[in-house]
């Protein structure tokens, strides 16, 4: 009874900030909707004749969707909140692109680029697409390029914090780590076709295969063998539960957690992340360290190479620790709330998602059999009312959550970021 009560109290604001917000979420919405498919557009007409910029055209057509879903949530913030969009962007849209990664969201954009391709230029026409995942080497390229400019620019905004140096900063952030993604999903196909080649993995399935044959052939019920039901519960819980758990709980948990991000729950203010503050005090400390052990040996020996490997670490971990241990931390947060409110908010979120699925099959039955193109050229527009209807709805959701879960740290104690005071260059970068 009490779990209906914390559903129906998150139902309720969830509605509530859903029709206070919804044309400021819609605009939004649209916009990055728009820039989207515009993106998918001009990365199909540029074709393989122009790889570099044909992919960094599709990058930046999904950092538009990926940074319109930041934006809608940084518009549903607690009205104390004293960030800016952009600096809440800049720390926040690593975080969302990784989880893009990891959850199968950049196949789905690459699979949307796909049929972008096959409406412009046909099933035959592969060599001309835009996009090709066996370009494994130019995608490691082009991440470790970027990955260079990324670090040129946040020096540069160290020195001068800069509107545009900032905007810039977060395009190279997204493009980094969206290439290293399109290299990731690249390198896993090689992977498994090489894993499944070998003669250890084909070991384990025959000894697997092996132990099943010796169980007894006992009769159980829905018809099956023991050595049968064992493999159907084997198959059932790797193809049915765990990818349900990954995707029904574990991804609308991690949404959450974002979400809290978003709103200030971390230990370092958006700007003062985004202004480099933070590797700048790190590696002042890591200085500081150094220069003690000359003035106490006479010399730079240890201490400078110390350094030298403590400024490396630093700056290869700065993001881990700034942007994305900060999600772990919000998750740990969000999980101190009990049982009944995280049952109530994924069955919420559940209903939303299977809401969605029943809308995109009835508008597909609804418009009937189709010629394959014309449905391909005209799916922007189902996408584009179904989209604006449940993302919207979803945003409400999370931040709803996000106000609730949050709720006894934002009106007792203060999280971190909101205790903090404002970083000393945010007036010049604004």
């Amino acid at each position: 009874m009490r779990t209906a009560t914390e559903g129906l109290r998150l139902l309720v604001t969830a509605a509530d900030l859903w029709w206070r917000r919804l044309p400021e979420l819609i605009g939004v919405f649209a916009l990055g909707f728009g820039l989207h498919l515009l993106g998918l557009t001009a990365s199909v007409r540029l074709g393989s004749a122009h790889p570099v910029l044909g992919t960094l055209v599709f990058v930046l057509a999904v950092l538009a969707k990926v940074g319109a879903l930041v934006i809608m949530l940084w518009l549903c913030r607690p009205a104390t909140d004293h960030e800016s969009a952009l600096d809440v962007a800049a720390l926040a849209i690593g975080p969302f692109l990784a989880v893009y990664a990891v959850w199968g969201l950049v196949e789905d954009e690459v699979y949307a680029l796909f049929s972008a391709n096959i409406a412009v230029s046909g099933l035959g026409g592969t060599a001309e697409w835009s996009i090709n995942l066996q370009w494994l080497r130019f995608y490691l390229l082009l991440a470790a390029v970027v990955w260079v400019l990324r670090q040129v620019v946040g020096r540069l905004s160290r020195a001068r914090p800069r509107r545009p140096l900032l905007l810039l900063g977060v395009v190279l952030e997204g493009t980094w780590t969206f290439a290293s993604a399109l290299a990731l999903l690249a390198g896993l196909g090689r992977l498994a076709d090489w894993l499944g080649s070998r003669a250890a993995w084909r070991g384990v399935l025959d000894a697997w295969y092996a132990w099943l044959s010796v169980l007894p052939d006992l009769r159980l019920p829905f018809d099956l063998t023991l050595p049968e039901a064992l493999a159907e519960l084997t198959r059932w819980f790797g193809g049915t539960v765990l990818p349900g758990v990954w995707s029904a709980v574990l991804l609308p948990l991690v949404w959450l957690a974002l979400t809290a991000v978003v709103y200030g729950y971390r230990d370092l203010d958006a700007h003062t992340v985004a202004a480099g503050a933070a590797w700048d005090s790190t590696r002042g400390r890591v200085g500081d360290r150094a220069g003690g052990d000359r003035r106490a040996t006479g010399r730079a020996g240890p201490g400078r190479w110390r350094a030298l490997i403590g400024s490396a670490g630093t700056l290869l971990t700065a993001d881990l620790r700034t942007k994305y241990l900060p999600v772990l931390h919000a998750l740990g947060l969000l999980w101190r709330t009990g049982p009944r409110f995280l049952a109530a908010y994924l069955v919420l979120a559940t209903m939303v998602q299977t809401t969605r699925t029943w809308a995109e099959l009835g508008v597909a039955r609804l418009l009937g059999p189709r010629d394959p193109y014309e449905a391909l050229a005209w799916s922007w527009a189902e996408d584009l009312l179904i989209g604006a209807a449940f993302t919207t709805v979803a945003v409400a959701l999370y931040a709803a959550a996000a106000h609730r879960a949050l709720e006894p740290t934002l009106s007792g104690v203060g999280t971190p970021a909101r205790d903090a005071p404002a970083h000393p260059t945010a007036a010049a970068g604004r």
